[in-house]
């Protein structure tokens, strides 16, 4: 996915990859989708969080207007904060801006599971991989978490 140079409208080349991800993410009916946008460090960190939000909400709509509902959808813009590579070439800027996208799965959100019988009521909390632990909401338990990027559960 691309967008113009400090532009939050992607490109016209990113439609076909955008459609793909729809159609890949209808596979999780009513699980939680976060589309997490990432700069690079050129402007000031202000403007890049600003940026990467608009850009994570321009896909987050147009999932939404694809089908997916967009109360499963959280946009996040993380600017410059957590690049992958140092932004010293061009090359690893380009990797820097991107896109990342999440699914998960809660049991019940807001609402912990009842205790197993064999557990003697005793709730025994799973560790959660460390992807997932850092995407965590609030008064949630998180189940699974999917990276659609990597195309493997973290």
């Amino acid at each position: 996915m691309t967008f113009g140079v400090g532009q939050s409208r992607f490109t016209k080349e990113s439609a076909e990859g955008l459609r793909r991800l729809a159609d890949h993410l209808r596979n999780y009916h009513g699980k939680k989708i976060e589309i997490v946008s990432h700069t690079d460090n050129l402007d000031r960190p202000e403007r890049s969080r600003v940026l990467a939000l608009k850009r994570a909400e321009e896909v987050k709509s147009y999932l939404a207007n694809a089908g997916i509902p967009s109360q499963d959808i959280i946009a996040t813009g993380k600017g410059g904060d957590e690049p992958l590579v140092p932004n010293t070439t061009p090359d690893n800027r380009m990797k820097n801006n991107r896109i990342e996208v999440f699914v998960y799965s809660y049991d019940q959100p807001g609402v912990p599971p009842p205790p197993s019988p064999k557990q003697n009521n005793v709730q025994k909390s799973e560790s959660a991989p460390k992807k997932c632990k850092e995407r965590d909401m609030a008064n949630t338990k998180l189940g699974e978490c999917y990276s659609y990027t990597e195309g493997t559960k973290d």
